[in-house]
């Protein structure tokens, strides 16, 4: 009768979106784990390692599933794991680390490991070799493009030619690339390098780089320098690929702090966090990440604040490319990376952090982790996204009431339904709202039924 009333009585609600889903399963905190997402078999599954790990995982939807080492040199230790766009025209698995003294450098092939054919870390002439790794097919088949620090010396951008490592690219002395990523931004496929230098190869630059296959360009009309972070993606939200960073761009000698959008020859402002109150620290973005929750792809912007451009946002917000919207009751603890990938329950946006009082839509977390998924149909083999099958079994029956009342007394991320408690609190300490409206809420998804 309890639960009736509710129902009756509950304001009207979209019937999955955002949701929240903590994974409950062990990860390396601090920002110490590693994460790639691959193409597989009309999947994108999500795959971790920890810092100086023997292992690397799959994420299976309920547990970590670890990975054969067969194929590996004797006592590999992972250091990283990258999906990684190869010659092969799919996203495939790579990881490196060390063995003893030696690094390495391997493909996964589904059952066992198999050497990439490219030297990653300490390499002849450079130590060390591969940071920011990418692969660019300029027309002759997809080579590696990365960082790397000749002894003594400062970084360069170094391109893999069969055997070594060559140098294509020099920055003035004592700057460094703190992205390089490849797209085409309108004007054809290049590689990107950003960072807070001013030549490339004695070419005069203002922060960004564009190689095109054989040679270096100034991108940007002369009026723009930029001066980037690290937290960028590429995305189309239905004009075309651009570049999204963090980042000052200085247009006419006046500067502007934020998100800010690349699409040659033009950069734009997209927005800033919210300055919080003393004695808090200053708001900041620590990730980007792209994701379609079923109404189109929009830009996820992750970091820590109470608003950003004047709307509350506790430290997550979606932006469409008209309008920025909260994302449930947000974050609380920095937010380190963002992934869009898919698992058992549809597609999803993979959010990872770290901090003692991390929290994920006013629920606790065990573990620094959590998914956001929106309302998405099935599109065989990707499951469809259903926010009121709580128990994960693509069937809606009285055990997602059951699960969902065992959410609700662990006061997990899920159980707040309705996404409340923003601007109940003032600081990070104060528990949003897991309240009865949420089982209103609950009913009401559970009767619309799964898309």
């Amino acid at each position: 009768m309890f639960l009736v009333a509710l129902w009756v009585g509950a304001p009207a609600v979209a019937q999955c979106g955002p949701y929240f889903r903590d994974l409950g399963s062990t990860i390396y905190p601090m920002g110490f784990a590693r994460f790639a997402v691959i193409d597989e078999a009309g999947l994108r599954p999500l795959y971790r390692t920890d810092f100086q790990s023997p292992l690397s995982w799959r994420w299976t939807g309920t547990v970590w599933q670890p990975l054969p080492n067969d194929g590996l040199p004797a006592g590999a230790l992972y250091d990283f794991v990258w999906g990684l766009r190869d010659g092969s025209g799919t996203r495939r698995l790579y990881a490196g680390g060390r063995a003893g003294t030696a690094s390495w450098f391997y493909r996964f092939e589904g059952t066992h490991w198999v050497p990439s054919g490219m030297c990653v870390g300490n390499c002849p002439g450079f130590q060390p070799a591969g940071g920011r790794l990418t692969f660019v097919d300029f027309g002759a088949g997809a080579q590696a493009f990365a960082t790397a620090y000749p002894p003594f010396e400062d970084q360069v951008i170094v391109r893999w030619d069969q055997t070594q490592w060559t140098v294509i690219g020099q920055m003035n002395l004592g700057r460094s690339a703190d992205i390089l990523v490849a797209f085409d931004d309108g004007t054809g496929l290049g590689l990107y390098a950003l960072g807070f230098f001013q030549t490339m190869n004695g070419l005069p630059v203002r922060g960004m780089a564009k190689w095109n296959g054989s040679a270096w360009s100034d991108p940007m009309p002369s009026h723009y320098i930029v001066g980037v972070q690290n937290a960028y993606t590429v995305a189309s939200l239905g004009n075309g690929e651009a570049l999204y960073v963090e980042a000052n761009v200085v247009t006419n000698g006046i500067g502007r702090t934020g998100v800010h959008k690349w699409k040659s020859p033009t950069w734009t402002y997209i927005g800033k966090p919210d300055p919080r109150p003393p004695p808090l620290t200053p708001s900041y973005v620590d990730a980007l990440a792209a994701y379609d929750d079923g109404r189109g792809a929009a830009l996820y912007i992750a970091g820590v604040f109470f608003g950003f451009e004047g709307v509350p946002a506790r430290s997550l917000i979606r932006w469409d490319g008209q309008s920025f919207e909260r994302v449930g009751d947000g974050t609380v603890g920095d937010t380190f990376k963002m992934y869009a990938c898919t698992t058992e329950r549809g597609p999803a946006l993979f959010v990872y952090g770290g901090g003692e009082t991390f929290q994920a839509n006013g629920g606790v977390i065990t573990q620094p982790a959590f998914f956001v998924l929106g309302c998405n149909p099935p599109a065989p083999p990707i499951p469809g996204n259903c926010a009121a099958d709580c128990d994960g079994n693509h069937t809606l029956n009285v055990a997602d009431f059951t699960c969902f009342l065992d959410q609700y007394v662990a006061g997990r991320p899920y159980a707040n339904c309705d996404g409340s408690g923003l601007g109940v609190y003032p600081n990070h300490h104060i528990q949003p709202k897991i309240n009865v409206a949420d089982f209103g809420c609950f009913l009401t998804r559970y009767a619309q039924g799964c898309p």
